[in-house]
């Protein structure tokens, strides 16, 4: 218990345990670029739930064609948003941050499902690609509905844009 209570003291002196200061080149991570990758968020579920429909109402013998696009785009746009998110969340902390972390979590749990999909799609069932799409559009729908609380207004005003 001695040794550990002196390697994290050595380390906190060596700057190893703390945390990084907020720098003038990070200056992006603020309360604004967590409220508007919320709102590319919410267009991007958007896009995927209407383009996912549409494709579902084709049927089985169109889909596939379809809906590549529309997945092969929600996989790529919801990771890198989801990895966005979480990098913001983490700078601003707050309420804003807990916003930002949870649609992180979202949007990094579609674009998961999204691939996943993509890659199985080929070789599966009509009933269980009609399945998978309508989860992936469920998780769009989830993405949507955290982007678009009203508490994005209220906790994630950047004080240097209010002022």
């Amino acid at each position: 218990m001695r040794l550990l209570a002196l390697l994290l003291g050595s380390l906190a002196l060596a700057g190893c345990a703390s945390l990084p200061e907020r720098s003038a080149e990070r200056s992006y991570l603020n309360a604004a670029s967590a409220t508007r990758l919320g709102e590319i968020s919410a267009a991007e579920a958007r896009h995927t739930m209407r383009g996912l429909r549409s494709c579902e109402a084709l049927g089985a013998s169109r889909y596939r064609h379809c809906a590549l696009p529309v997945l092969a785009r929600t996989g790529a746009s919801a990771a890198i948003d989801g990895r966005m998110l979480f990098e913001v969340g983490g700078a601003v902390g707050g309420r804003c941050g807990v916003l930002s972390r949870n649609l992180a979590g979202d949007a990094l749990t579609l674009g998961g499902v999204a691939r996943s999909t993509l890659a199985n799609t080929s070789d599966r069932p009509w009933r269980q690609v009609h399945e998978a799409s309508r989860a992936v559009r469920g998780l769009a729908r989830e993405v949507l509905r955290v982007a678009t609380v009203a508490a994005w207004r209220r906790d994630c005003v950047d004080i240097s844009v209010a002022s």
